[in-house]
């Protein structure tokens, strides 16, 4: 049986940028599935992504919120019709000094949420620029899985695809429209640094720590907002961008498995890092 749980948004000592990348979905889910034919089906990259296609097809249908996770200049110079924007760094902790720290009220993403009209009956669709940013969807995707959302997709090939083939786009801001969310936690997708921690120290562990940031970083390389370079004793490197095409959208099964498969994953415990590590969990109070 393999496990997998996916290390999420930053410690205050730890890093400023996020590089949470969609990486760290597409090895989980490849992971988490237990039905392996599902995974041979590509049922399991269907639930995650959506197409350009697919999306444009929904466009205007009221059960469906479309996030643009891009900065909000970005937006505002052109977005997909409709789309509501979010910058991930409003629903980190406000007291840390480092905006990675998700908020430890719940009940405060509820509302911020909730203002974004994301409620729980809602179908999200999640983008950003694959090249452009540095993983904000895969941050918005994180979040909302955590908090139960059941519904959520990132947009395959992100906002590059939708220009590449010319589709719709509007202008200025967008007002969204309140709905309500509540947040039904799932810990499963969040590991602990001090998890992480006691299976570095264990040994006879059979354990796969994936950093998916740049090769660069990874060997030590410093940059804004780290403060040491280096990595997790024993983890190894899959960066984020070796999985994706040149549209921005995801490889196929075969070719992101030939990335993974020679790191041995059967019989393995999984957890993904790309910025740092939570020290506690958020709190429904």
């Amino acid at each position: 049986m393999i496990t997998v749980r996916a290390v999420r948004p930053v410690e205050k000592v730890e890093i400023e940028k996020l590089n949470l990348q969609f990486l760290s979905f597409l090895v989980s889910e490849f992971l988490l599935t237990k039905d392996r034919e599902r995974y041979k089906r590509g049922d399991t990259m269907d639930k995650i992504l959506i197409t350009t296609n697919d999306l444009g097809a929904k466009l205007g249908q009221p059960d469906l919120v479309v996030v643009d996770a891009r900065p909000s200049m970005s937006h505002l110079l052109a977005h997909i019709p409709g789309a509501v924007n979010v910058n991930w760094r409003e629903f980190s902790d406000p007291t840390s000094t480092i905006k990675g720290l998700l908020d430890p009220s719940i009940q405060r993403l509820e509302q911020k949420l909730g203002a974004l009209g994301i409620g729980n009956d809602k179908q999200v669709v999640v983008y950003s620029d694959p090249f452009e940013g540095f993983g904000e969807d895969a941050r918005i995707f994180w979040m909302l899985t955590y908090l139960g959302h059941s519904q959520v997709q990132i947009l395959n090939g992100g906002w590059m695809k939708w220009r590449l083939e010319n589709r719709s786009i509007e202008r200025g801001p967008v007002r969204p429209r309140p709905a309500t969310f509540q947040a039904h936690l799932n810990p499963d997708v969040m590991v602990l640094k001090d998890d992480v921690k006691k299976k570095v120290d264990a040994s006879g562990i059979s354990t796969v720590i994936v950093d998916a940031r740049s090769p660069r970083e990874y060997q030590g390389e410093m940059g804004p907002g780290i403060p040491r370079g280096g990595h997790i004793p024993g983890s190894v490197n899959l960066p984020w961008n070796s999985f994706y095409n040149a549209d921005g959208t995801v490889k196929d099964r075969p070719h992101a498995s030939a990335h993974i498969i020679p790191i041995k994953v059967s019989d393995a415990h999984w957890s993904q890092q790309c910025g740092g590590f939570q020290k506690k969990r958020p709190s429904v109070s």
